[in-house]
């Protein structure tokens, strides 16, 4: 006569065969996680709740992270990084990665509301001209991007500038008006004017001697396609940067320098702000130590068409 399995045999086969699944099933689990990664896709995309693609702020095109209040350094008033070379047609944001080159680029920003404020009294200057000494006394070669209100009102510093060859010219607009919505505090611009608004621009700086270009930064750092296409008609080639400094509303140079000589890379654009005063209060505390820190590593500072051409130091 046959007797029954003991009742414990049944159970311990049943937490066998529960355990063994559980170990398939995680096995499995972690399997098609670590291929979706691999792959570039967001797991959480597959439960309909994909949260944002872990990449960067400039390669996503997404506005860049304010920096904790307490480091004194600030970047909403360029809330946009620019996509790297390759993924944003006709847009430049840095040179090639092959060679330890890094040009600074300064923007000298002038809106209506800040020659409003000139005129009022209650900024006495939009020039850093300290910042403008130390590059000629560390010998730093460099592009100016500048707004045409910023010319017309600084003409003799624009012309100065225009004039040394270790310097060139580029446009930041007439108007210094945003070509995006939502772009910081700047007032926005019809993009049907883009074309006059640049020519315009190209042609003060084409009085300032022999060292301007074609090369064109939008206002605020802000673009999209509608904006791009509306500038292609003026035959300016869309410069932005890779790096941004954070001297605009920065006042911890230790913190600009920090961040910057941190952030660049071989071909690296960086930028800056020549205007002063309330707009960029510690720009020159932290140049000369950017500089003397880039250089220290071993980067050959340029100017922005001598690094996409692969030529000059400094």
């Amino acid at each position: 006569m046959k007797t029954a399995p003991p009742a414990t045999t049944s159970r311990d086969d049943a937490v066998n065969v529960v355990t063994f699944l559980l170990v398939v099933s995680l096995c499995l689990a972690v399997t098609i996680f670590a291929f979706l990664r691999i792959s570039g896709l967001d797991p959480r995309a597959l439960s309909g709740k994909a949260g944002p693609d872990p990449v960067s702020p400039a390669r996503a095109n997404l506005p860049l992270p304010a920096v904790m209040p307490a480091d004194g350094l600030r970047l909403e008033l360029h809330p946009d990084s620019p996509l790297p070379a390759g993924t944003s047609p006709g847009v430049t944001s840095h040179g090639p990665r092959a060679r330890p080159m890094v040009a600074l680029t300064f923007d000298t920003d002038m809106s209506r509301s800040m020659v409003q404020a000139l005129d009022r009294g209650t900024v006495s200057r939009f020039v850093n001209d300290a910042v403008i000494g130390q590059l000629r006394d560390l010998k730093v070669p460099t592009t100016f991007f500048l707004s045409g209100l910023w010319i017309e009102r600084y003409p003799a510093v624009a012309r100065d500038l225009g004039a040394d060859p270790l310097f060139e010219l580029a446009s930041h607009s007439y108007s210094d008006q945003a070509f995006r919505a939502g772009c910081g505090r700047l007032t926005g611009i019809d993009l049907a004017r883009a074309t006059d608004d640049l020519e315009r621009n190209q042609t003060l700086l084409g009085g300032l001697g022999t060292h301007s270009t074609r090369y064109f930064r939008f206002p605020g750092g802000c673009y999209d396609a509608a904006s791009l296409a509306a500038v292609a008609p003026a035959g300016v080639q869309v410069v932005q940067y890779d790096v941004v400094a954070g001297d605009t509303a920065g006042t911890d140079a230790a913190t600009i320098v920090t961040h910057t000589v941190g952030a660049v890379q071989p071909g690296s654009i960086v930028v800056l702000n020549l205007s002063g005063g309330d707009t960029a209060p510690a720009t020159d505390r932290a140049v000369p130590e950017i500089v003397r820190q880039l250089r220290a590593r071993g980067f050959q500072l340029v100017r922005v068409s001598d690094l996409l051409q692969g030529g000059g130091a400094g």
